[in-house]
């Protein structure tokens, strides 16, 4: 015999948040929230207040990258929506990791907070849509999340201020448009000598049937991005299967196959295999005048936007290398 119940859709969301993860929510208390906030509270994870819709979705931004986690925003509806509008696009176009949370109208099943003319209405599907943000909606909540990023590697043909017109690896012709501010990296040639204990790599890798990642290709991170990069280990579209695993060095040890590292990172460590032909690079700080036409290219985490175009708030060039 199945027993069978009514779950609203709060708790469904809270119980999924607390499943994967989730420590801290950022939000404002409101009608809509209230009782989403109660949950998470019951179930451990901790709701930080803020004072305006904005700082919410920010905080819950800075969060994301210096945790590495999801970071989660919690907001209502009408109003409370508009407010929260500009950091919602700046994260999306960032491709930050975050999701916010939006409450919306009760459903119409006699909810306390259906009486009274409704003051706040509001087309929050439409508004957000028209926005560039990717929509789940359920019975009677609306997420907002970031559109998934994009990776675009290839060779700029044209420079026009920003906007960069890009052949693609496969032979597509795509535009980029960087923004004002953006973080500019040159890669440059390095050797397995560069790598030391201490060091935070990435590691291209493929996984071997005794647990070990046999790397294809290595960068060497800047201290500067240490807790800007998340340490991770997680799927890589580099090559079918591959992995990507960003973590500092535990040991490096000659082995039967070149060199064997030990990584680690937050929620485990790998066994890397590194041969002699594995190419490895270093990120330097780059400029913009690198930025041209011949010159290659990589970009991690563009916004693919509703034309066709992306958008992309970071981007490696390489210095005589490829970028990976």
């Amino acid at each position: 015999m199945h027993d069978s119940r009514i779950v609203p859709v709060f708790q469904v969301l809270a119980e999924d948040l607390h499943a994967m993860g989730v420590r801290a929510v950022f939000g404002l208390m409101s009608d809509d929230t209230a009782v989403f906030a109660v949950t998470l509270d019951g179930l451990g994870v901790r709701f930080v207040g803020a004072r305006h819709e904005n700082n919410a979705i920010a905080m819950a931004e800075g969060y994301a990258y210096a945790t590495g986690d999801l970071g989660v925003a919690l907001i209502g509806r009408g109003p409370a929506t508009a407010n929260g509008l500009h950091a919602a696009v700046a994260a999306s176009r960032m491709g930050s990791k975050v999701l916010a949370i939006y409450g919306d109208a009760a459903v119409a099943s006699g909810a306390v907070n259906t009486i009274g003319p409704d003051y706040k209405g509001f087309n929050a599907q439409a508004v957000l849509g028209a926005a560039g943000l990717a929509l789940i909606v359920t019975t009677s909540v609306v997420w907002a999340q970031e559109a998934q990023p994009v990776r675009v590697r290839g060779e700029i043909a044209k420079v026009e201020g920003n906007t960069l017109s890009i052949k693609s690896r496969d032979g597509q012709n795509l535009t980029v448009k960087l923004a004002d501010n953006a973080r500019i990296a040159a890669m440059v040639k390095a050797s397995l000598a560069d790598i030391k204990e201490g060091s935070f790599i990435g590691v291209s890798a493929m996984p071997q049937a005794d647990g070990t990642q046999k790397a294809f290709a290595i960068h060497i991170f800047m201290d500067s991005q240490r807790g800007v990069v998340a340490d991770r280990h997680t799927p890589w579209d580099s090559r079918p299967g591959s992995t990507m695993t960003n973590a500092n060095v535990a040991t490096t040890v000659a082995g039967k196959e070149g060199q064997d590292l030990l990584v680690k990172y937050k929620d485990g460590e790998k066994k890397v295999i590194v041969g002699p032909n594995v190419p490895i690079v270093r990120y330097e700080v780059g400029d913009k005048s690198e930025l041209k036409p011949g010159a290659a290219i990589s970009v991690v985490a563009a916004t693919k936007n509703p034309d066709g175009t992306f958008s992309a708030a970071r981007i490696n060039v390489g210095r005589n290398v490829v970028p990976m």
